[in-house]
């Protein structure tokens, strides 16, 4: 096997011109080179997912798990080719900012109440400063009844 991949090598090396040459740079440069261009980091993301997949069901099942991986990887590949891969990464992203953004506003409402809070004892101090003390309420005092031998209510009237 290594001596066929050496004349190969040498062929591509010593016969760049050559139709047998040209056929092989085009078979083994040029082809896989305009598949990697076409990757994008979205379909790298899902490969290396698909990857660590195979890899956990290994540890977690052993022969069981890689049967299983070799099982499912086809259809999932062929499901994710039939989509777009950056559709499912921006509905990821999508999720994951307005998760953040509901934190974020959770945040600021708490902060905006401690602020208020502590504004209003500020201000109640600074209040408390201006104001006189509190006067003590009058009490009023009520005459004596009369002993004039007339009901109340009437002396007035009477006069």
């Amino acid at each position: 096997m290594l001596a066929c991949v050496m004349l190969v090598v040498l062929w591509l090396v010593a016969f760049p011109t050559n139709p047998l040459g040209r056929a092989l740079r085009r078979l083994l440069v040029d082809l896989p080179a305009e598949r990697l261009g076409g990757v994008t980091p979205g379909k790298a993301a899902f490969y290396c997912a698909l990857g660590t997949a195979g890899a956990i069901l290994f540890w977690l099942f052993e022969s069981e798990g890689l049967r299983l991986f070799s099982l499912m990887a086809p259809d999932l590949i062929v499901w994710f080719t039939m989509f777009d891969v950056s559709v499912f990464l921006d509905v990821f992203l999508l999720t994951v900012a307005v998760a953040a953004r509901a934190r974020v506003r959770i945040v600021a409402v708490a902060l905006v109440g401690q602020v208020q809070q502590v504004s209003s004892r500020i201000v109640a101090k600074v209040a408390g400063r201006d104001r006189r003390p509190p006067r003590s309420r009058t009490t009023r005092t009520n005459s004596p009844p009369s002993d004039d031998g007339e009901p109340a209510g009437y002396g007035f009237a009477m006069a």
